[in-house]
C-alpha cells in the first residue's frame, strides 16, 4: 500500500490538508532552514523531496503550508547558526494530539455494557447525525439503525450532551451486565463480530512483525511518516475495549512497544 493510501485509509478527512502533514513532518523532525523573515518569508532549504512518497507536495505547496501554520501559530521559527528553523509549538502539538489516535493503557472497566437508544424526529437530521458523531468519539458501536453498543460508561459525558443538544427525551441507556448482555451467545465470540477482532488482531501482529526486533524495517531507516500512517491506521480502528474482554493473543501491546521504539526510543 502507498504512503498516499495509508494516509487516505487513516484520515478519513482528518488529514484532508498539506498544513497538517507538513505539521506532522517538523514533528518526526526535519532538516528545513530558512534564510528570510520569521513570518515565513525568504528562502527555504531542503523541501526538495521532502515527501518523496507525495509528489504532489510540491515546495512550492510546502512553503505555502509552513506560512499557514505559522498565521495559526501551530509552528514559530527558531534561530539556529545563520538560519531560522520550523519548530512546534504548544498549539501545534495541541492541533497534532486532536489529530492522532492514542493507544490506551489504562482501561478500567465496571463488567458492564450500556445499550444507548434514541429517537429522533426526522425532521431533526442534523442533531441525529451530531449525535452519531458523538457516539463515535466514546468509541461507541453502532449494532443496528439507532441502537450502539460501548464497554464503557457514557452516563457522564452523553448526559451533558443531550442535555446542551436538547435530547433529554430522546437518548435512552440501558446497562447489561456481562452474564446476559448478549441472550446467551459467547461475549467473545459476539464482540468479534461486532467489531472485527481477529482481522485487527492479524494487522497489529503484521505491524509488530515487520517493524519490531533486530531484523524490523525501522532497521533499514524506512520512512518513518510510512510506518507512523501505517500504524495510526490500525489503531484508530482499534475500539480500544477492556483488557478482559480481548483475545488470547491480543497483538496491540507488543504493536504499541513496536511503536514506540521507533519514534521514541523507548
Amino acid at each position: 500500500m502507498k504512503i498516499s493510501e495509508k494516509i487516505a485509509e487513516f484520515s478519513k478527512g482528518l488529514i484532508a490538508s498539506s498544513a497538517d502533514l507538513v505539521l506532522f513532518k517538523i514533528y518526526l523532525g526535519v532538516g528545513w532552514k530558512l534564510t528570510g523573515e520569521s513570518n515565513g518569508e525568504g528562502t527555504w532549504e531542503g523541501l526538495a523531496g521532502a515527501f518523496a512518497n507525495l509528489p504532489e507536495l510540491t515546495p512550492r505547496k510546502i512553503e505555502r503550508a509552513l506560512r499557514f501554520l505559522l498565521r495559526q501559530g501551530y509552528i514559530e521559527l527558531a534561530p539556529s547558526e545563520a538560519h531560522l528553523v520550523p519548530q512546534i509549538t504548544e498549539e501545534g502539538g495541541k492541533r497534532l494530539d486532536s489529530i492522532f489516535p492514542v493507544y490506551n493503557k489504562d482501561r478500567p472497566w465496571d463488567g458492564k455494557f450500556y445499550l444507548i437508544n434514541y429517537d429522533i424526529p426526522v425532521g431533526k437530521n442534523s442533531l441525529r447525525d451530531a449525535l452519531r458523531i458523538f457516539l463515535k468519539s466514546l468509541g461507541c458501536v453502532m449494532l443496528q439503525s439507532s441502537v450502539w453498543l460501548t464497554s464503557y460508561n457514557p452516563l457522564e459525558l452523553l448526559s451533558k450532551f443531550v442535555e446542551q443538544k436538547g435530547l433529554a427525551d430522546s437518548v435512552v441507556v440501558s446497562v447489561l451486565l456481562d452474564e446476559w448482555a448478549f441472550g446467551g451467545r459467547e461475549v467473545s465470540t459476539v464482540l468479534n463480530e461486532i467489531y472485527g477482532l481477529a482481522e485487527l488482531n492479524r494487522r497489529y501482529r503484521e505491524f509488530a512483525e515487520a517493524y519490531g526486533g533486530e531484523q524490523g524495517k525501522q532497521g533499514e531507516q524506512g520512512d518513518r511518516m510510512e510506518i507512523a500512517f501505517e500504524y495510526f491506521a490500525i489503531l484508530r480502528s482499534d475500539p480500544q475495549l477492556p483488557f478482559e474482554l480481548l483475545p488470547q493473543g491480543w497483538a496491540g501491546a507488543q504493536a504499541q512497544e513496536v511503536f514506540e521504539k521507533i519514534f521514541f526510543g523507548k
